[in-house]
């Protein structure tokens, strides 16, 4: 497992230097780019203490919480080159993970240790790392989005209602309600 998260790391950077270099990087989209690294090196340490500890009762939860890390990861890298606009569908699904991640940690975690102050230091740094890591993936698709569709946001809602869309919606929807059942 080290050596995926090593290599797909590795050329992921590659991919943005060559499109930094060749003056094809999508700023905007770097931003949150650059705020995924936290989660996704904090799911890469969480799946080692899983294994190393014993701790298989979160192996769940944390697999739903890294495989969405990684989608969103996936479809930001693929957006970051500014000579093809970002799609409307992907900035939202963009948006709609970030919102999920802050439905599930600040109901699971942030609320306790943050704002109720029951948590040690390191448990409100790492809430506040995500939490703030998942806002940037709620918000700047949507300025993005506005930015790219300003006239078709109707439109893009419409295209959004198609079958195949729908059943995505519905699994991320019975994703969110067992992380809900299981925790």
């Amino acid at each position: 497992m080290t050596v995926a998260f090593v290599i797909a790391f590795y050329e992921s950077v590659k991919y943005v230097v060559n499109l930094a270099l060749d003056r094809k990087l999508n700023r905007r989209l770097m931003i949150i780019l650059l705020a995924s690294i936290y989660p996704n090196y904090y799911t890469w340490w969480v799946y080692l203490n899983v294994w190393n500890d014993d701790f298989y009762s979160h192996f769940f939860n944390q697999t739903i919480s890294s495989v969405t890390d990684a989608i969103l990861a996936g479809l930001v890298l693929s957006m970051c080159d500014n000579t093809r606009p970002p799609r409307p569908r992907h900035l939202v699904f963009i948006s709609a993970i970030g919102l999920f991640h802050i439905a599930a940690n600040a109901f699971d975690q942030f609320v306790e240790n943050v704002l109720y102050r029951n948590g040690t230091w390191y448990q409100c740094v790492r809430d506040i790392g995500l939490v703030s890591t998942d806002l940037i993936a709620f918000i700047v698709p949507l300025f993005e989005l506005r930015r790219v569709a300003p006239g078709q946001i109707l439109s893009t809602v419409q295209q959004l209602l198609n079958p195949l869309d729908l059943l995505i919606a519905i699994m991320v929807a019975v994703l969110f309600s067992m992380i809900i059942t299981y925790t």
